[in-house]
């Protein structure tokens, strides 16, 4: 990794665990000026590499429930059911796994009722050859940073 790589990454990994880090203190964490870190933010933000968003977090909403469906697809469905997946307006995150299941999705549902509704549409997609569904029960962990912190 080049100079500019390794700084983009710890940057990124610095904002991903506050994304309302300021420039000045990214800068006496890293050891670079603050200049330097506005520039690299910047370049991040042209490149499409990091956005500036607000997200909002689940776990701290008590009016409905949270889970993940694992998919199971058919050889050569793979991506025919990628496509519909997204069209699922209650899947909010979707990845493609290697391994038994190819697909590993979270939603999160006002009621169980609706829970029925999402595993209809799921189970509905051509390509589909199982799902299962599994609810939060207790949260453990939530290191968003996904790396070491600087």
């Amino acid at each position: 990794m080049d100079n500019n790589q390794d700084l983009d990454f710890k940057i990124t990994m610095l904002l991903t665990g506050n994304g309302r880090m300021s420039n000045r203190e990214i800068s006496k964490k890293l050891g670079v000026s603050e200049t330097t870190i506005r520039k690299r933010v910047q370049n991040l933000l042209n490149e499409e590499k990091i956005q500036v968003t607000a997200m909002i977090n689940p776990l701290k909403i008590t009016t409905g429930l949270l889970g993940n469906v694992r998919v199971r697809a058919k050889h050569g469905k793979v991506d025919t059911v990628a496509k519909k997946l997204e069209q699922i307006e209650e899947l909010w995150y979707i990845d493609q796994l290697f391994g038994p299941a190819q697909f590993e999705c979270e939603f999160f549902v006002k009621s169980q009722d609706q829970i029925a509704t999402v595993a209809d549409k799921i189970d509905k997609i051509d390509g589909v050859e199982s799902i299962e569904v599994c609810f939060l029960v207790r949260h453990i962990k939530n290191h968003m940073g996904f790396g070491p912190s600087f």
